[in-house]
């Protein structure tokens, strides 16, 4: 498989995963939104909904890297035996004031000889909800256009 063909097969399993958690006509309102320079409120309320936390959780489940652990020793696994919504909870609880925890770097290496460091984030970390891709897409968007919570 050519590394073209992977990166198809990484967006159709993410629009997949949009689609299962009802959350790409969500994305697309807000991309459209942005095209037209329209400024966004709520977003908070957004990002932390059930289902783009559910998302950002999915989007990482079945990364190689899911299953090395970070500085905390947690890997997915012990991500996927948390309840639901005790898993839910504890995302937002952490989104209120969030601060990302330190990161454990490691040499990994390159395909031509030599090494490069890599950081490995903690799990809870990589399972916030500015992990995913509408996370990423927001925080790349005119600041101006963002705003709090209110109207």
């Amino acid at each position: 498989m050519t590394a073209n063909d992977a990166e198809k097969v990484k967006k159709k399993t993410a629009l997949r995963h949009n689609e299962y958690y009802d959350m790409q006509s969500t994305f697309d309102k807000l991309y459209d939104r942005g095209k037209k320079n329209v400024n966004h409120y709520n977003l908070m309320e957004l990002i932390l909904s059930e289902k783009n936390i559910l998302l950002a959780y999915r989007s990482i489940k079945n990364n190689d890297g899911s299953e090395t652990p970070g500085t905390n020793s947690t890997t997915i696994k012990d991500i996927t035996e948390m309840d639901v919504d005790k898993f839910v909870e504890m995302v937002r609880d952490r989104m209120k004031n969030y601060c990302p925890q330190p990161v454990r770097r490691v040499e990994i290496e390159k395909p031509g000889g030599g090494t490069r460091p890599l950081g490995i984030p903690t799990m809870t970390s990589y399972c916030t909800p500015f992990n995913n891709d509408f996370g990423l897409w927001m925080l790349t968007q005119n600041s101006s256009q963002l705003r709090g919570t209110t109207n």
